[in-house]
């Protein structure tokens, strides 16, 4: 991941321009990694949240005061296909 963040980076400051934020797609997370019902305990939530945490650490890292925008996929939440209470 920092080979390519690093070269997306680059090709931004040769081309003399950098972006005005950066979106993020969701599903950051692999399959199978969430709960599979609501009553489910999730041991993998803390794996996920690093994951997630680490990405975005790594964005931050190669593009400094950028705003990134993530997306949630159906792949970073606790329960499996649940939406966060809006």
């Amino acid at each position: 991941m920092r080979t390519m963040l690093a070269k997306a980076r680059n090709d931004f400051l040769a081309s003399g321009e950098m972006p005005i934020a950066i979106l993020v797609p969701g599903d950051l997370n692999a399959h199978d990694m969430t709960a599979t019902n609501f009553t489910a305990v999730n041991p993998l939530w803390p794996v996920m949240i690093q994951t997630m945490n680490k990405i975005f650490s790594l964005i931050g890292e190669y593009f400094p005061g950028i705003p990134i925008l993530p997306s949630i996929g159906n792949n970073d939440v606790y329960y499996k296909n649940s939406a966060p209470n809006l």
